[in-house]
């Protein structure tokens, strides 16, 4: 997953409303170039969308689990000196395996152009090669938690919509499921799902999000604060979220101490509480990092209810 800290402008925002006529997209950064354009254009033709100069970040990808989750690592072996060698399976993509290489912790200044590379090929790399495994508990924990029927969604780091079309392929949909991601390239796939509302492109770590308070009944967070150094983006999650609401939100354990007391803090003041944490679980089941997996990275799917109700903000 389901990009951050752009540089300058960021993408436009994407929507979907049926019946409306569409709008030019605006503001698109230098680096989107007439390739995302074209794309956008090209999907006006069944699909509705808005623009604007909005919100967040990259990686928030998954699906269900495929048979090949099971494979064997095929001998590619990529480190950077000083560091473990990292296998993974030899026809990753170029574009995949660099970011693989880095234990997907890609230098933040570069996130948004990598992702972009990647974007075609990463349901493909992230899911059937890498064993990217956090998207399906972060769905499973989230229906638990928050069934979404009749409920407003928003998936954040959401990159191509794996998080919701998982749940929609599951025969459950939500009353809108709102998006928001860095990467126009991750963007267009998804658009292309057909799924998703209103999607707003944005640095997360800017604020406020353009989103209106107390708005979300629930939010998923998947596989993205990892590429985020600021932990009051926290505060944004609380302030989105309907008092009740609840969010799911996957850390790293070689991310979590980033935010741990960010968190505790939100619990002191009663903003949030924690309701429950998933087991201890490996993020890339097709992948060694180091000889012994000494590297390796392990998640937990974090669940809080929000308690307070927020004040309204400008937009």
């Amino acid at each position: 997953a389901a990009a951050l800290f752009a540089a300058g402008s960021v993408l436009s925002r994407f929507g979907r409303a049926k019946g409306a006529t569409p709008e030019v997209v605006s503001q698109m950064p230098p680096e989107t170039g007439e390739k995302a354009v074209a794309a956008i254009a090209k999907h006006n033709a069944t699909h509705h969308i808005h623009t604007s100069d909005s919100v967040l970040s990259m990686g928030s990808i998954g699906a269900e689990s495929s048979a090949s989750s099971c494979a064997s690592l095929e001998g590619s072996s990529r480190a950077s000196p000083g560091s473990p060698a990292i296998k993974m399976a030899e026809d990753t993509t170029s574009e995949g395996q660099k970011i693989a290489a880095s234990r997907f912790k890609t230098p933040k200044e570069e996130v948004k152009d990598a992702y972009e590379k990647w974007a075609d090929a990463y349901e493909h790399d992230s899911l059937e090669k890498l064993g990217f495994a956090s998207p399906k508990v972060c769905v499973d924990t989230f229906l638990k938690f928050c069934p979404p029927q009749g409920k407003d969604v928003l998936d954040i780091g959401a990159g191509t919509g794996v998080l919701a079309n998982m749940i929609c392929q599951r025969g459950i949909k939500a009353r809108r499921f709102d998006a928001m991601d860095l990467s126009p390239g991750m963007l267009k796939h998804l658009v292309k799902k057909g799924i998703y509302h209103k999607v707003e492109a944005h640095d997360m770590s800017k604020y406020p999000w353009p989103f209106p308070s107390n708005k979300y009944d629930g939010s998923m967070c998947n596989g993205v604060l990892i590429y985020v150094d600021d932990p009051n983006c926290l505060d944004e999650f609380v302030r989105v979220t309907k008092p009740g609401g609840i969010c799911v939100i996957m850390f790293r354990h070689d991310g979590y101490p980033d935010y741990e007391a960010k968190d505790l803090s939100l619990r002191r003041l009663g903003k949030w509480e924690l309701v429950h944490k998933t087991p201890d679980q490996r993020n890339f089941n097709n992948m060694e990092f180091g000889e012994n997996n000494e590297e390796d990275v392990i998640f937990n799917q974090w669940v809080f209810r929000v308690l307070e109700n927020s004040a309204d903000v400008e937009l």
